[in-house]
């Protein structure tokens, strides 16, 4: 594993020049010799810290992983090694979605990372550090919409997709996935529907400016 991967800030839109162009058509002419048209996103939920392990609402504080998250991204990292090809990672501004992305990436011999804040996790109001019995059905006064985190971080997978076309990593948090999961699938899966294990992994193709959900929250015994 890399001792030190750099992170790299995120990129912002623009018009593609010359080189971008020369990306895509190749990026489409190597997927169209293989017989799909889509890329997948390998969506990765940070893993465990101490708010996790005490039930605590994390919301936008930056809270580093424990032992067990550390442990928990290194057993993933050593399951997913070889059975899937990302060519890049973007991840989440906090630490914890940053350390696991550069655990993982160090197995997957991916050196490109890339940091979005729109990756962040939803904004519980004044609810952070306090302890819930489930965080899954807790009432936040002021959080953020459902529909305002799955925008914000679709809009950054489509933004990536249109721009580097090949398959990706994302390292992101358990209620800002879980609110895209919502969009995607409709209400089906996601918020109020899907806990989301730390660590885990969740499969979305992409094509034509829509997401599919291939596989959902997989531990690394089920990659």
């Amino acid at each position: 594993m890399p001792a030190h991967i750099a992170l790299k800030k995120g990129i912002a839109p623009k018009m593609p020049d010359a080189g971008t162009q020369t990306r895509r058509w190749c990026a489409v002419l190597f997927k169209a010799a293989l017989g799909c048209d889509f890329l997948k996103i390998y969506v990765f939920r940070h893993g465990e810290t101490d708010w996790n392990a005490q039930h605590r609402i994390q919301g936008r504080t930056d809270i580093p992983l424990n032992e067990n998250g550390v442990r928990q991204a290194t057993d993933m990292g050593s399951h997913v090694a070889g059975k899937i090809n990302p060519k890049y990672m973007i991840v989440s501004d906090l630490s914890r979605a940053r350390d696991t992305g550069k655990i993982i990436a160090g197995f997957l011999g991916v050196d490109r990372i890339y940091t979005e804040h729109d990756l962040t996790e939803c904004s519980y109001g004044d609810m952070d550090g306090v302890i819930v019995e489930d965080i899954y059905t807790a009432v936040c006064p002021g959080e953020e919409p459902r529909e305002d985190a799955s925008r914000r971080f679709l809009n950054v997978l489509k933004r990536y997709a249109e721009e580097y076309p090949e398959d990706f990593a994302v390292v992101s948090h358990g209620g800002t996935i879980n609110a895209a999961l919502y969009t995607i699938t409709g209400g089906k899966m996601g918020t109020g529907q899907t806990k989301l294990k730390n660590a885990c992994l969740s499969v979305l193709s992409y094509e034509s400016g829509k997401f599919q959900i291939e596989r959902c929250n997989l531990s690394p015994e089920e990659v």
